[in-house]
């Protein structure tokens, strides 16, 4: 893929075994190091608490999401003050001249 190579569509005759291979090697991979024990186990917990689930999901991406907002809203308000000291140090130093 990095090099050009076209993205392979599982349906391709041309990489259907590809994928095939592919696909159980992964699932060899979370069976052996539990990930696919622990995918049950996180997916049938949020089957059975729905709304806890959705409250959690949602104060993460809200919690990302003001952080996000914070640390942008700094650096704006960083470049501002910067922008400002700048042109301030320029007009003194246009009058000293």
């Amino acid at each position: 893929m990095l090099v050009g190579e076209p993205m392979p569509d599982k349906n391709d005759p041309k990489y259907k075994e590809r994928y095939e291979r592919d696909v159980a090697a992964g699932a060899k991979f979370a069976e052996a190091t539990g990930l696919a024990w622990l995918g049950r186990h996180y997916v049938a917990w949020a089957e059975k608490n729905k709304k806890l689930f959705f409250i959690i999901v949602l104060s993460i991406m809200t919690f990302f999401v003001i952080g996000n907002l914070y640390r942008f809203a700094v650096h704006i308000n960083g470049n501002a003050v910067d922008i400002q000291r700048h042109a301030l140090n320029d007009i003194q130093a246009d009058k000293t001249k």
